[in-house]
């Protein structure tokens, strides 16, 4: 007889406190969810305003965001790891208590890199080796196009006017011709004020040789100009 009450009781105790619904999440997701639910934030789901209170009290549980996030990129994927962002930034809205968009979530769960890449394929954040193979690469393949749309050219496939070199050419070495012509207009320049100072000079030497030559006393020949300097 009491076991039959107390299994009724049972039941309804378990329903008061029920744990929150995760069903609208994904099967893998749903397994983290429930795994870093906090007790404080299981208000139990018999009513509306207990569901209401769970989903605001998670929305705000940071601890939950991130730990949730890492284990079902972890363990689900980034495609789950998206659904779950998407699926829980809608429940966080309708609280009035919204997460930092879906894209928070995202950042909880990869690192802090977007877009999210799947743990198997390794992180997102490229080494200097990596940076250095892509520009290789990017190099490689426009030194490929230039030397096949040149062997176009030599065999008539394309006008000649399309000949891409010389204007590749052109291109980089626009910038090298611009500073070498600077400086040589400043070469030039400069040399055309130091011509001129000279020039300037040479002018002033030869007036202040006219001024000496005008003061001086006139000469009659060597002889005439010793005796008249003894006198003097």
């Amino acid at each position: 007889m009491l076991a039959h009450l107390f299994i009724p009781l049972l039941g309804y105790s378990w329903l008061a406190s029920a744990a929150i619904d995760f069903s609208d999440f994904n099967a893998c997701p749903q397994v983290w969810l429930k795994e870093f639910v906090p007790p404080n934030c299981d208000y139990g789901s018999s009513t509306q305003e207990a569901i209401d209170d769970d989903w605001e009290c998670l929305c705000q549980a940071e601890s939950f965001l991130e730990q949730s996030a890492q284990y079902i990129w972890e363990e689900c994927g980034c495609e789950e790891l998206d659904s779950t962002a998407n699926t829980l930034s809608s429940f966080c809205s309708e609280v009035g208590d919204p997460i930092q968009g879906e894209d928070t979530y995202i950042y909880y769960g990869d690192g802090f890199v977007l877009p999210c890449v799947d743990p198997s394929t390794g992180s997102s954040k490229l080494s200097v080796a990596d940076i250095a193979g892509i520009v290789a690469g990017v190099v490689g393949f426009f030194a490929l196009l230039v030397a096949f749309l040149q062997m176009a050219v030599a065999l008539e496939w394309i006008e000649p006017q399309y000949e891409p070199w010389p204007q590749i050419v052109k291109i980089l070495c626009c910038s090298s011709i611009q500073v070498e012509n600077r400086k040589t207009r400043k070469a030039k320049k400069q040399e055309r004020k130091e011509l001129a100072k000279r020039k300037k000079e040479k002018e002033e030497l030869e007036a202040q040789r006219r001024q000496d030559l005008e003061g001086a006393p006139p000469s009659y020949g060597r002889g005439w100009d010793a005796a008249r300097d003894m006198q003097l």
